[in-house]
Parts: C-alpha cells; structure tokens; sequence
C-alpha cells in the first residue's frame, strides 16, 4: 500500500525560468491591488475592503502578524485561525475570478507539461487514498474546478459520475464536454446558494479553494449537507508552517492577500469542522520544497524527511468526514 505520508516530489528547480506566466501571475496580483489607496499603509475603502472579525470563532480580537500590499494578516487568540482582516468585498473578488489577468495567467500555467504531469500523480494519489475507504464509485463534486484538470483526470481513469462548480466563463464549455451534461456544472454560484435538490456527493474536493472563499462555515455547513454519510471531504490549503514560508518570509508566494483571505491551522480547521457537522480524519502534507527555495538550502533525503516529520510541506491536505 502507498506511504500517503510522502509527498509527490518532482525536480522544479528552474520553474520559473522554464514556466513565465508564473511569474507574470504573481506580477499581475500585484499590478490589480497597488492601484487601490492606502491609509497608514493599508486599503480601507469600504468599496473595496471590509473590516472583519475572526470567520471561524467570530472574536473581534486579533493580533497583527504584519501587512502586505495593503492588507492586515492578522491572528484570532481564540481558535488560532490566520486570515485577512481587510479582505476585499466579496463582490468584487468574485468579479475578479472572471475576468482579471491574474486568473488567466494562473490557468496558462496550469495547462503547461510540468503542472498537468506534477498534479496528475496528485491526483492518483488521492484518488488511490478514496479507494481505501471503499469510495471506488459514485459522485464527485470539485467545487472551484478552474480548467478541469481533476474532474479530466477522474473522466479518463475512473467511472466516477462527474460534477463541478466554476465562475470564470471561459473554462464553461470544456467543463460541460468533460463532465458530459451541462447540468452537472454550476456556473457563477457559490457552493452555498446552489439547490442540489437533495443529491448527495461521495467525494467532495477543493483543490486550493477554501482559502479563497469568504465564509468558509458557511462553505462547510453546504458540504456536511449534501455529502454521503460515508462520503469525505479533500481540502487542499496553503500550509503557514510550511518551510518554504521560513525561509522566504514575506515574499512566499502563498501570502497572497489579494486571494488567500484564510490560512488554517490545526486548530482553526478543527474548529471549522466541529461548528459544521464535521470532523479531520486525516492530514498530509504536500510540496516539501517549492522552486524559489533552492538557492537557500541543500536538497537532499535527509532534509525532506525532516520538512515530513516537522509538517513544513508548502500545501496541507485536510481529509473530512461527517461527525
């Protein structure tokens, strides 16, 4: 049986150098948000950005962590979660996830070689790891599915029946010609507002998605109604204890405030889950050592076995079930 502990590792050593539009991403992120203005160094248009309490425990307390391009990353005492504190208005993220260069950008990457063969043994890993827990068959719901890359994935190795949710227009038609029937892919709807008239999914996935949502208990309590009983939850999120974050610091390309408004720990998710019907049943790690690390450490079994053991990889995979 499979070691679900070790991650999927691939030479990306020269990524950038051999994949522009990565950077030309993280460029473009910047470029949407450096426009808005600044109070005391941070955005605080109410057009633009609300001040919010904890969305996990709702404490008004926070402890500032520090800012970037003008939003607060801030701590709540209380269950430990890590989110933005001015996020930007839900609305106008939304808008943003359909039409803004960023997102494009992040979808020509996706389709390059290296991304469709890295994820691709992602994936088979997590499918593998369904199967273990009898899920060999039945529905699957990828909420935030991007360019189809997994629902492609389940389509040409298993005999899943395919479902998926999306707000970009572009990727609309090569969803429905993946999954089959225009019906089974909601467009321009948020997980929490979609009627599934009582249809329940035995596999539920968010492949870098609940970070990006703006009330992830609410996303939770829409997913322990309609998985099966025996169903489970996958969530990939970026990982705050990650490696990769201790050594580049404020410029780790996970801190993206424009996007990730959430940054879960242990203990946050816990928490999330328990207030929503549902429980962790499992944890791993994914992305030991990210591309613009290399120059600042030596590579080899020795240190990635520690990033393993320490739980420093740069993605956290939560597993959840029904309580």
């Amino acid at each position: 049986m499979r070691d679900f502990k070790k991650p999927i590792i691939k030479d990306n050593r020269k990524l950038r150098e051999e994949i522009p539009s990565i950077e030309k991403h993280f460029k473009s992120i910047e470029k949407e948000v450096i426009k808005y203005p600044k109070v005391d160094g941070l955005i605080k248009d109410p057009n633009i950005v609300t001040f919010r309490s904890c969305p996990i425990c709702e404490s008004k307390k926070q402890n500032q962590l520090f800012t970037k391009l003008g939003f607060m990353f801030v701590r709540c005492p209380c269950c430990n979660h890590h989110f933005i504190h001015n996020p930007i208005n839900e609305e106008v993220l939304l808008n943003m996830y359909e039409v803004k260069e960023s997102d494009n950008l992040q979808r020509v990457t996706n389709k390059t070689n290296f991304y469709k063969e890295y994820w691709k043994e992602v994936y088979s890993k997590y499918v593998e790891y369904f199967q273990t827990k009898g899920l060999h068959e039945g529905s699957v719901l990828d909420i935030g599915s991007g360019t189809g890359a997994f629902l492609e994935f389940l389509k040409n190795n298993f005999n899943y029946k395919l479902y998926g949710t999306e707000f970009a227009d572009e990727v609309i038609e090569d969803l429905v010609k993946i999954v089959g029937k225009k019906e089974n892919i909601f467009h321009k709807v948020k997980i929490e507002d979609i009627n599934f008239n009582n249809k329940k999914f035995d596999v539920i996935t968010m492949w870098g998605v609940l970070e990006h949502v703006y009330n992830p208990l609410q996303v939770l309590e829409k997913i322990s109604s309609i998985i099966s009983s025996n169903g489970i939850m996958l969530a990939l999120i970026p990982n705050l204890n990650s490696r990769a974050l201790k050594i580049l610091g404020i410029t780790t390309p996970t801190l993206d405030p424009r996007g990730h408004i959430h940054y879960f720990t242990d203990e946050s998710i816990n928490k999330a889950a328990s207030l929503t019907g549902m429980k962790v049943i499992d944890k791993f790690g994914e992305l030991p050592v990210i591309d613009l690390m290399h120059q600042y450490l030596s590579k080899d079994d020795n240190l990635i076995n520690q990033i393993i053991d320490n739980e420093e990889c740069y993605y956290s995979i939560y597993i959840l079930s029904k309580h």
